[in-house]
């Protein structure tokens, strides 16, 4: 299924001889700019933006993005 605003629901029945259970896992999808917004709000502090969790620099055309970031304890 897929919603408004860049998410999605994957949804799963798991059917067994004694029960059914139906799980609802949703997926947002962010631009770096709108995941960067959300860390900043919670108190972080972004030291780099990745394409992935290897360290590559991004493309126009990356699907992922790795986010080093850091929040003080208080």
């Amino acid at each position: 299924m897929k919603y408004s605003a860049r998410i999605t629901l994957e949804q799963t029945t798991v059917i067994t001889d004694d029960d059914v259970e139906t799980y609802n896992i949703w997926h947002q999808y962010f631009t770096e700019e709108q995941l960067v917004q959300e860390l900043e709000e919670a108190g972080f502090s972004i030291e780099h933006c990745y394409e992935d969790v290897k360290g590559r620099e991004q493309s126009l055309n990356s699907k992922t993005i790795a986010v080093i970031a850091r929040r003080e304890l208080e």
